[in-house]
Formats: C-alpha cells, sequence, structure tokens
C-alpha cells in the first residue's frame, strides 16, 4: 500500500494540472511552509537523540548537496518535473521517518536519564 503511494501520489501530481495563481493553492502552500517549519524544528531535536551528526561524513554530505542540486536544477527545467521529484522524495523521507521517530519516543519515556 505504502509503495503504491509513494509512486501514484507523485504521478497524479504530474498529470494534474495545478494552478499555482489560485488562492486556495496559495493557502495550502502557507500551510506546507508552517508545517515543515515545525518539522524541521522537531527534526533537530531528534538528530541530536539518535546522533545523527556524528554519522554524516564528507561523501554523505555531498550526496546531499548533490541531489539538492539536482533537484533545483530540475525545477529551472520545468516546475511541474521539480515538484513530482520533490514531492516523491518526501513522501521516501516520511516513510524512511517512521523508525526514527520510534526511537525517539522510545528514548523520550523509557530513558532513565529523562525526567517526568
Amino acid at each position: 500500500m505504502n509503495i503504491s503511494l509513494m509512486v501514484l501520489l507523485p504521478l497524479l501530481l504530474f498529470l494534474i494540472d495545478t494552478d499555482i495563481f489560485n488562492y486556495r493553492f496559495s493557502d495550502v502552500v502557507k500551510e506546507t511552509y508552517m508545517e515543515n517549519n515545525f518539522h524541521y524544528l522537531n527534526w533537530f531535536s531528534k538528530t541530536t537523540i539518535i546522533g545523527w551528526h556524528k554519522q554524516l561524513t564528507t561523501k554523505k554530505s555531498i550526496g546531499i548537496v548533490v541531489v539538492w542540486i539536482s533537484i533545483l536544477i530540475c525545477y529551472v527545467y520545468s516546475y511541474r518535473l521539480g515538484l513530482v521529484i520533490s514531492i516523491f522524495l518526501s513522501v521516501i523521507h516520511v516513510m524512511l521517518e517512521f523508525p526514527l521517530n520510534m526511537i525517539t519516543v522510545r528514548s523520550l519515556f523509557f530513558n532513565k536519564n529523562t525526567r517526568m
């Protein structure tokens, strides 16, 4: 089910004609912006708990930058293509983040050093 959603959602967005100047679409973008801000603030706390920054190598950093620049190039070439690729990677990101969420929750509730 999740794999089919990961494949179908970007394809549907590619086929649907989005009017970026539509007022309702603007509201959706504003809401998404606020959700992303919260997500990134929450993300920093998760990465600190699992020590992600200690595992980040130069090779991984270069890979992240290459993917980011590639997506920017896709947006320059075609906004729709950039959007589809971004949403596809976002959905994969969320699916892969579930185990991290479980580790975070477990460490918050079952860590003996945490005061509740």
